[in-house]
């Protein structure tokens, strides 16, 4: 479906009174389809791979693990949550194995374009998480790990983060798991993805079809190729010289 959308063959929808509108333009507008779209494909990757991106696109927050394998996605879970009648939905839940010896992370992503990140929907997630882990619904893992992808002020993020540590620090104290709060933008992951590739013709093309997505979200990142690195010492020389001229 991505390539069709991308090469405009995708047909258009038609609601009753209103001009067709292009499958191209409702993927920009939908926050929920490119975070399906990139994820769905980040699962596909091998476990190391899907993790690297992961860690370049947190700008080093993340701790680098040379094994790594992820053993479930799941997308827009319903968690049941004390005092919410409708429950908590993030959009994803990931559980993983890290390292040798094996360390277990559960990941819960909060996407948004155009929307901002709040204490109060990243508490919910995490006060819903805690619950489950409570009621046997999720394994216990070493860590929990909530990622903010977009929607980030840089200058209140801190304090956002901080607030949602010190609610649920006492519990994840007491059960021993590690909390790690991270914000990325799509304009991280763009650049994260588009400087893995060259890695095999099946990676390439899962990695391709993530950085395209993104492009037509509005986020790509240009990457010079290296034959151009080569010749700037040249082309610098080269200046030089005619200067001298």
């Amino acid at each position: 479906m991505l390539n069709a959308i991308l090469e405009s063959k995708s047909g258009r929808l038609h609601r009753d009174g209103e001009e067709g509108l292009r499958w191209k333009d409702i993927f920009r507008e939908s926050e929920d389809l490119v975070t399906a779209t990139l994820f769905e494909r980040l699962s596909y990757l091998p476990g190391g791979i899907a993790w690297a991106i992961l860690v370049s696109a947190s700008n080093g927050v993340l701790a680098p693990y040379r094994l790594a394998e992820i053993r479930d996605m799941s997308f827009w879970p319903m968690w049941a949550a004390e005092g919410r009648s409708r429950g908590v939905e993030p959009d994803i839940f990931i559980e993983c194995e890290l390292g040798d010896p094996v360390r277990n992370l559960q990941v819960i992503v909060e996407a948004k374009h155009g929307g901002a990140q709040t204490t109060d929907q990243l508490c919910g997630e995490l006060n819903a998480w805690l619950e489950g882990v409570d009621q046997g619904e999720f394994e216990q893992p070493d860590e929990v790990m909530m990622i903010a992808i977009g929607g980030v002020d840089k200058r209140t993020w801190n304090g956002i983060a901080n607030a949602v540590g010190a609610h649920v620090c006492a519990r994840l104290d007491a059960l021993d798991i590690d909390l790690t709060i991270v914000a990325i933008d799509w304009s991280d992951l763009a650049r994260a993805a588009s400087l893995q590739g060259n890695v095999s013709p099946h990676v390439d093309r899962i990695i391709g079809d993530m950085t395209r997505a993104l492009a037509l979200f509005g986020y790509f990142h240009a990457v010079t190729p290296r034959q151009l690195e080569a010749l700037a010492p040249r082309l610098h020389q080269a200046r030089a010289t005619l200067s001298e001229l």
